[in-house]
């Protein structure tokens, strides 16, 4: 959105071009937060792990309504697959086979894993999204969206489904862990900046106070236990950083 810029820091930036940009980006009405230089920044890959968990849990057989309705019962303003036709699948495949160069890892193998089909068999077929009128979505001209998720994108649907509440989980945590990987990364440093970040930058439900409050709110340790209970349900890619362990045992709050 609009409102908010990244401000990129390298480690050749002086604290003096820093100051200049900061105020610019003030001067013309949006808000900045200041990260560090690294693959898909902070905003980007937060999103993409909402997105990402929305086509998994497809993958997993959840019924596409169910998953769309649970992303904006958790107060997203739009669901993951919705979200991922006004981004362009083109543009998503890139990001992932992007993100897929530069994410090691066992919690890495598991994020590429199903859900990638999903994603490179819409790019093939060109359904790019609401820009080409037919993603995960089909957009009939003169009426609402539908979506159309079937068979033909590797897709069938579980006989048991899960409950909401599930559902709302996944796509949560899938963005609080990777917001404590920018953490861990140091891409992001300031909390406070990290929240801003969220609630401007992919409408994180404000009620939730941001990712790394979210984090604080329930705990280190009591996030961190939960996340490996998910790890063990659903797979590796909800491990959280090691830096967050340590920052468990001690009792650090963000």
């Amino acid at each position: 959105p609009s409102s908010l810029v990244e401000v990129i820091v390298g480690k050749a930036t002086s604290q003096e071009t820093l100051a200049r940009v900061l105020d610019y980006i003030q001067q013309i009405r949006k808000t900045p937060i200041v990260v560090r230089d690294g693959y898909g920044f902070y905003t980007t890959r937060c999103v993409e792990a909402y997105i990402r968990e929305g086509v998994r849990l497809l993958a997993d057989g959840v019924n596409p309504v169910l998953v769309e309705n649970a992303g904006m019962a958790l107060g997203m303003p739009v669901g993951p697959l919705t979200l991922a036709d006004e981004v362009g699948i083109d543009v998503l495949h890139h990001i992932v086979e992007f993100f897929r160069t530069r994410e090691r890892g066992s919690w890495a193998d598991d994020k590429h894993g199903a859900g990638n089909q999903i994603i490179d068999r819409l790019y093939a077929a060109k359904r790019f999204g609401r820009k080409a009128g037919h993603g995960f979505n089909a957009y009939p001209a003169g009426q609402p969206r539908q979506l159309d998720v079937g068979p033909e994108l590797g897709v069938t649907r579980a006989p048991a489904q899960p409950e909401v509440a599930a559902v709302k989980e996944r796509l949560l945590y899938a963005q609080v862990v990777e917001s404590a990987r920018c953490w861990a990364d140091g891409v992001i440093d300031d909390a406070r900046e990290a929240d801003l970040g969220a609630h401007l930058g992919w409408a994180f439900p404000s009620y939730l106070g941001g990712p790394l409050s979210v984090i604080d709110n329930l705990g280190a340790a009591a996030f961190v236990r939960r996340s490996d209970e998910l790890v063990s349900l659903y797979g590796a890619r909800f491990e959280v950083p090691q830096t967050l362990r340590d920052a468990a045992v001690q009792g650090t709050r963000f």
